[in-house]
């Protein structure tokens, strides 16, 4: 017998604000070429991420698609749908590759040995910090 499992969550409407993928595609980003302001912007991930940390929720997706930015550079983290929780309940397999591939890290790539943890969002997070910076998606890290 298979059971179906719920899970919701609600974001608060933050309004002037647009993917950072979509800012770099606009160049309405407001980080580029600005690596100060930048560098507010990867502070206020660490502690969106410290956040998830405290209630052990892994995002898995941390992508410049799932990073909103509003014009004065206020950060949110959006789309918790491949996150983990690390109390051993998953809303999405572990065993399979998920996150956005230029940005996720090893352990999300699949059949790791080691389930992913708030490393792998920070990881995620540094790759974002180029891009902010550059205005360009982040390197594969087979190309690195």
């Amino acid at each position: 017998m298979t059971t179906a499992c719920s899970i919701n969550y609600v974001m608060e409407f933050v309004a002037g604000t647009e993917s950072l993928r979509r800012r770099c595609d606009r160049e309405t980003n407001p980080f580029f070429k600005d690596p100060l302001k930048a560098v507010d912007g990867f502070i206020q991930l660490v502690e969106a991420l410290a956040a998830c940390e405290q209630r052990g929720i892994v995002h898995r997706d941390l992508s410049p698609a799932n990073v909103l930015v509003a014009d004065d550079g206020q950060i949110k983290i959006i789309d918790f749908g491949l996150c983990h929780i690390e109390d051993g309940r998953t809303i999405t397999l572990t065993e399979q590759a998920v996150g956005t591939p230029h940005y996720r890290a090893p352990e999300c790539s699949g059949h790791s040995p080691v389930l992913p943890g708030i490393q792998a969002d920070f990881y995620s997070a540094g790759k974002l910090l180029r891009s902010m910076i550059t205005n360009k998606p982040a390197l594969d890290r087979k190309s690195t």
